[in-house]
């Protein structure tokens, strides 16, 4: 039953309160209690003087924006991306000045990270978020996501954001600042910028022969043009501009394509770096795939092959020698149809078959009335191997029961 103001004024006197939170010790304990929440008893407790002490508070780095490497960097810009900062003002005067993450639970590992580099002891909170599209070109109109979401209270940490033009509600008014332009860490930011609001794709036209990468940053117009300034500083971008285009919501798209721009640009965006997340990476890095297997024709052709493969008789030894795997070792073989030498494994595999036929094998299966382990001795190979030749030859199969002993 719902108690009204006056019930609860009646209710609630100083020594009722004084009394539960002397028993229970917290405030969220004493609610219980008294079935009433935090909020409207913490407001009783003030009102009738009675004193208690403030939530507990998870401790963290909270110095660690303060400081300029590549950590602070890279986070304060995927904060500017996928976090916010808030500084709420609850109904008994406090002010707590807040860093929140919000991310698909996919992505818990790299909030994970961030909680261990920050050493915050805030708790990661997953729960389900039901998203509801009325959008036609979706084919499922209702698609229900797992998000895991990170709150760290650190007035220090909210202050220091600042510097990195994070602000309250900053999706629409986000701007970059200056001072990290000419920056020698500017990258990490724009790297962590990119994993939280940018993505990597990539797609295979008809006139090329290899899927050319694209990088894609989303945000306000003022923040991506200068991104888009930063890159034409850094990198030959002269002959393909690339303006900042709006998109059918209220933010703005930064594009860029091509996988000779890529092997400029990537290499800026992932210079030193040691903490980025990994799925765009390995979207971001995939014309490397080609260029590597590019380069590998001009290495693994025929004469180095046969030369190298004649002298070693070894698939493993050749791939050392020439610096590549096993795997690319042998597709090339298959390439430029060179035949393989059978290994020493390979060529007494091939004896042992040969000195094991149907005929005598079956004669000894059924000399030793199905006896697996005496048909291996007759042979002088294991149980194992034994069982193996008699299903290859069609003697027995996995459902044979061995002979009745006479």
């Amino acid at each position: 039953m719902r108690r009204n103001s006056k019930d609860l004024e009646s209710e609630l006197t100083k020594d009722v309160l004084t009394a539960a939170y002397a028993e229970c010790g917290t405030v969220s304990a004493t609610g219980r209690k008294l079935n009433i929440n935090k909020g409207t008893l913490r407001r009783y407790m003030k009102k009738n003087d009675v004193t208690y002490k403030h939530d507990m508070r998870y401790k963290c780095d909270d110095l660690f924006f303060s400081r300029d490497n590549e950590d602070s960097f890279y986070w304060a810009g995927f904060i500017a991306a996928d976090g916010f900062i808030c500084g709420s003002n609850p109904k008994n005067g406090e002010r707590h000045k807040t860093l929140g993450i919000g991310l698909s639970n996919v992505d818990i590992d790299h909030l994970m990270k961030f909680r261990q580099v920050i050493n915050a002891e805030s708790p990661i909170h997953t729960y389900k978020v039901n998203i509801k599209n009325d959008n036609p070109k979706y084919v499922f109109k209702i698609r229900d996501r797992y998000k895991s979401t990170l709150t760290i209270r650190s007035t220090q940490i909210y202050d220091d954001l600042a510097r990195f033009g994070i602000t309250e509600r900053k999706s629409l008014t986000l701007k970059f600042p200056e001072w990290i332009m000419n920056h020698q860490l500017c990258n990490h930011f724009i790297r962590g910028y990119f994993d939280g609001d940018g993505c990597a794709t990539s797609y295979k036209y008809k006139t090329c022969k290899a899927p050319q990468v694209s990088l894609i940053f989303c945000g306000t117009e003022s923040f991506l043009t200068t991104v888009h300034e930063i890159f034409k500083n850094n990198m030959d971008l002269r002959d393909r501009e690339t303006p900042v285009k709006p998109t059918e919501s209220k933010c703005f798209k930064l594009k860029y394509g091509g996988n000779g721009l890529m092997s400029r640009m990537v290499p800026y965006i992932y210079r030193n770096a040691t903490i980025f997340l990994d799925r765009k990476h390995k979207k971001a890095t995939e014309y490397l795939d080609y260029e590597q297997q590019r380069e590998l024709k001009y290495i693994l052709t025929k004469e180095a092959l046969v030369e190298s493969y004649d002298r070693l008789q070894s698939i493993g030894l050749t791939a050392k020698e020439l610096g590549v795997t096993d795997k690319d070792i042998k597709t090339y073989f298959k390439i430029h149809n060179i035949p393989i030498v059978d290994s020493y494994q390979e060529i007494n595999s091939k004896k042992l078959k040969a000195a094991c036929p149907k005929d005598l094998m079956e004669a000894a299966y059924l000399l030793y009335n199905g006896n697996i382990t005496a048909v291996g001795r007759h042979f002088s190979i294991g149980k194992t191997t034994a069982r193996r030749y008699l299903k290859q030859h069609g003697i027995i199969d996995d459902n044979s029961l061995p002979f009745p002993t006479r």
